[in-house]
């Protein structure tokens, strides 16, 4: 039933309520029609009965009376009286019956073998209700075997007792065969009636439906994808015209509707690409200048480990040196050759303290450098979060499209089923484009906070480095009065020991410089490395980013394909 058109549930569904209401009616009336003629049957049978007791009590004047096993009406003995039973028969067509007390005496009703049936009993049920009740019944009675309509009326002698009866009746046959005749009709008609109207039905629901069934077949080319349908022109104004043109004004609107998702689609599709083009090519120029940035930071470690080095070697120098100056003040005699090799030797700590000046300034330049590089990745990683954040609401703003046209595709029903499909897919890819953006985001944020401890640690740096100069340059304005001391100790013999107890005096506390620029170098390589490690973490982020950037470009590249497939 499920798969039949709705033309043929039509004429199935009518077919049954005439079927039904043909039948009943047919049903009534045969019935009433039986009934009618057991009524006229009665009233005629009545009048029958009648008629023939009054010509009775007319031919046999006189009172009934039952004796020596007779009926007598006045004088005449009704037992036997067969002609006159018979004329009324012949006259009115019906059976008639003299009964003396429940036997027949005399009668036209012939039996199974041809006798007439006289001496027979009545019914017992007719017997109870006229002989005993002494009421007259009209009715179905059995007669002799036979159903009949009959018609029995108690006879009473002058005593009002009931001696007998009087009967009439017609055979039920005859009233059968009109009946069976008049039902068949009926069901002829019936069956007419029920062709006809299947055979109107038909044409009717075939001349009605048929833009039904066009508008039918246009709305699933709609469901199919296709906007490219031509809807037939109906000029009615019952349902099936207005739903003709509700169909026409759905079809308009998803039409422009898609237009301008397609629009929307194409441009938005468009802007992820672009925004993913200007992403790659800031996390390209990102990672040169983190590239630079360790390799300044590796140059730095190497300097930071040359200058710890020289410091050492200084330090090794202060030692010897104030070993040579104690040996002065105990040797005065060796005075002059120890003052020249103090001298040479005050030199060569000179030289050293210079180089270890020009290594503390490349690597303050070195930090200076990277700072700025530093700052410049900071405003990098600014507008990457700016990107991400451009691309976030794009992504947004495609899945506020997606879901209106979800909204105009349920509105659309089954119709609008393939657009639901289609809506849900760029919904799924605008929420991984906002995902990706959101991990954009996050990275750039962590690169953010790297970038502020790579600034802090420079800036330790700088500070370190800073001291570390200074103390020196004090070592070298030091080494300069020794070796001043020195030179003039050739000249002021006598004044060596005294000079040489200051000399020590300077020595320990250029002992206690050098002592404090090695620790400043050290930390200051300390901090190098930190910069390093934060460097190469990230580098690892802008790797990330960098695989971001990639799958942002790919789902831009499935959300066109996605895009050029709908609306191809």
């Amino acid at each position: 039933m499920a798969r039949l058109g709705f033309r043929e549930k039509m004429v199935i569904y009518i077919s049954i309520v005439i079927i039904i209401g043909s039948g009943l009616l047919g049903y009534y009336a045969v019935q009433r029609a039986s009934s009618q003629m057991i009524q006229a049957s009665h009233q005629k049978l009545l009048g029958d009965l009648e008629s023939g007791y009054l010509l009775m009590d007319a031919m046999y004047p006189g009172e009934w009376e039952a004796r020596d096993g007779k009926l007598y009406k006045g004088s005449q003995v009704m037992n036997d009286q067969f002609a006159w039973i018979d004329q009324f028969g012949q006259k009115t067509g019906d059976t008639a019956t003299l009964f003396l007390n429940d036997t027949r005496i005399a009668t036209n009703v012939i039996k199974e073998d041809g006798q007439r049936a006289t001496g027979t009993q009545i019914s017992d049920t007719v017997g109870n209700i006229v002989l005993k009740q002494g009421q007259s019944y009209t009715g179905e009675a059995n007669v002799v075997g036979q159903v009949n309509q009959a018609a029995y009326m108690p006879l009473q002698n002058a005593s009002g007792e009931v001696i007998g009866i009087w009967y009439v009746g017609v055979p039920n046959a005859p009233y059968e065969e009109a009946n069976a005749s008049f039902e068949k009709g009926i069901i002829l008609f019936v069956v007419l009636e029920i062709v006809a109207a299947m055979i109107v039905v038909w044409l009717v629901t075939k001349r009605l439906l048929r833009p039904l069934i066009m508008i039918t077949r246009a709305a699933e080319q709609v469901a199919g994808g296709s906007l490219q349908v031509e809807l037939p022109v109906v000029r009615s104004q019952d349902e099936i015209g207005r739903l003709s043109l509700s169909i026409r004004a759905m079809m308009d609107n998803l039409s422009h509707l898609m237009a301008d998702i397609r629009q929307n689609m194409y441009s938005s599709a468009s802007q992820i690409s672009d925004s993913s083009e200007h992403f790659s090519r800031s996390l390209e120029q990102m990672s040169h200048s983190y590239s630079e940035v360790v390799l300044s930071n590796k140059e730095m470690n190497s300097n930071a480990s040359s200058g710890n080095q020289v410091i050492h070697e200084s330090n090794d120098i202060m030692q010897t040196l104030s070993h040579l100056i104690t040996r002065a003040a105990i040797r005065i005699n060796g005075a002059v050759q120890d003052s020249e090799y103090t001298q040479e030797t005050a030199q060569r700590g000179k030289e050293t303290m210079t180089q270890t000046i020009q290594s503390l300034e490349a690597f303050a330049q070195a930090a200076v450098e990277n700072g700025k590089i530093v700052q410049e990745l900071d405003s990098y990683s600014k507008e990457i979060q700016l990107i991400a954040h451009t691309i976030s609401e794009i992504a947004g703003s495609t899945n506020l499209l997606a879901l209106n046209a979800s909204i105009e595709a349920a509105r659309a029903g089954e119709a609008g089923r393939g657009f639901a499909v289609v809506a849900s897919e760029v919904r799924r890819l605008a929420e991984q484009a906002s995902e990706g953006a959101q991990s954009v985001e996050q990275f750039t944020s962590k690169m953010s906070v790297s970038i502020t401890r790579a600034v802090e640690t420079l800036n330790q740096g700088s500070l370190h480095l800073a001291s570390g100069r200074a103390a020196a340059q004090s070592s070298e304005e030091a080494l300069e009065a020794i070796w001043q001391a020195v030179g003039t100790t050739a000249i002021s013999i006598g004044e060596v020991s005294v000079i040489a107890q200051e000399k020590i005096e300077c020595s320990q506390k250029v002992k206690a410089k050098l002592i404090q620029l090695e620790e400043t170098i050290e930390h200051a390589l300390q901090s190098s490395n930190k910069v390093l490690v934060v460097s190469e973490t990230v580098g690892t982020e802008i790797e990330q980013l960098a695989a971001s950037s990639q799958q942002l470009d790919a789902m831009s590249s499935q959300l066109q394909a996605a895009v050029s497939k709908v609306f191809s």
